[in-house]
């Protein structure tokens, strides 16, 4: 199997190579490769990033319940900030203010189990995300599967194959007729008549 690495850096060498076994429709799935692992890259990307903010933010929490110098409005009040922070998308501030060092804006307070089901929502669109990746993965993998080995620098073209291999051909007849004519016992070359 090819690596994805050199398809990925060097596309055009890949697909020039396919194309001089002239196989066109592998060259065509080197397109389809790299989109694929296009793909891939960004949702792993964007799940790795996402997985951060949770881990930061389930360091928090501990905090954030333990910490003596919020009551409980101060802390339903935070719990309330971060939800909305997390509902918008904006984990990294949601991860500062459960650390104490983000802003704190006005919001609604909620009840810390919103809080624990927010962090929970993460983790459902983390393995979502981990989902399309199983998948994109299994589309990669088959499409790779299917490109033939990169040939030699030294392997001929398909059209100087059928040339050696009628030079080759030759000779095996040439070869073929001697010892048949060995075999009856008469000289090379000479032409056998019946009367």
């Amino acid at each position: 199997m090819h690596d994805i690495t050199v398809i990925r850096e060097k596309p055009d060498f890949v697909k020039a190579e396919l194309l001089r076994l002239q196989d066109e429709q592998a060259a065509g799935r080197i397109d389809t490769i790299l989109e694929l692992d296009k793909q891939r890259r960004t949702l792993l990307a964007q799940s790795e990033a996402i997985q951060q903010h949770r881990n930061r933010l389930n360091k928090g929490i501990g905090r954030l319940r333990g910490d003596k110098s919020l009551d409980d409005a101060a802390r339903a009040q935070r719990a309330g900030q971060i939800v909305a922070l997390i509902a918008a998308g904006d984990y990294a501030a949601a991860a500062d203010v459960i650390e104490g060092n983000g802003s704190t804006a006005p919001a609604a307070p909620v009840e810390f189990q919103t809080l624990l089901d927010a962090l929970a929502g993460m983790g459902d669109t983390v393995n979502g995300y981990n989902a399309q990746i199983r998948e994109i993965d299994a589309a990669l993998q088959d499409n790779l599967l299917w490109l033939p080995n990169l040939p030699h620098e030294s392997t001929p073209l398909r059209r100087e194959r059928r040339r050696q291999q009628a030079v080759a051909d030759g000779r095996r007849s040439a070869r073929v007729r001697l010892r048949a004519e060995a075999a009856l016992g008469s000289r090379p070359g000479a032409r056998h008549h019946r009367l």
